[in-house]
């Protein structure tokens, strides 16, 4: 059965019409709603329930992003424009970071292996463990230490030592 045109008739409950290009003023309410081609939203969307997204390739967002258990990012990368800013409980775990800006870290960091190609500046001082080094040379053939028993080493293999 199709109807063509509903003029103060009854539309009769669990009976199937097909319809279309539906203009309603009002609130429609639907209990189930399969959309089978393109949906386009003028206004906002709220959605009450669970949003899922299948076989999605791309989102844009225009405003802000909110996860509420974390985000996984299982190839590709994270392009970050401006500030990563963490709340109270903010860690970011990675297996490789290149960051092209200025880094500021607060409160104690853990380097295990760091590599620093140009100038670096201590705010404050340096402090070494007993027994530990200061080398100079690609072959380490010169360095300073001190040890546990109170003295001051300087060393050099070879070549001249020069205090000016």
């Amino acid at each position: 059965m199709a109807i063509t045109r509903i003029t103060k008739g009854v539309i009769k409950p669990n009976e199937n019409y097909d319809t279309h290009n539906i203009n309603s003023t009002g609130i429609v309410t639907s209990i189930g709603l399969d959309i089978n081609g393109n949906v386009d939203v003028s206004g906002s969307l709220s959605v009450g329930g669970v949003l899922t997204y299948e076989d999605v390739t791309s989102i844009d967002s225009v405003g802000l992003i909110t996860a509420r258990n974390g985000i996984n990012v299982s190839g590709g990368q994270i392009a970050v424009g401006s500030n990563i800013k963490l709340g109270n409980a903010g860690i970011i775990t990675a297996t490789g970071a290149d960051i092209n800006g200025d880094l500021d870290v607060d409160g104690h960091t853990n380097l295990d292996n760091v590599s620093i190609a140009g100038v670096t500046t201590f705010a404050n001082s340096i402090k070494l463990n007993n027994q530990q080094r200061i080398n100079f040379g690609s072959s380490s053939s010169s360095y300073i230490y001190y040890d546990s028993g109170g003295t001051t080493h300087f060393q050099t293999k070879g070549g001249n030592l020069s205090i000016a």
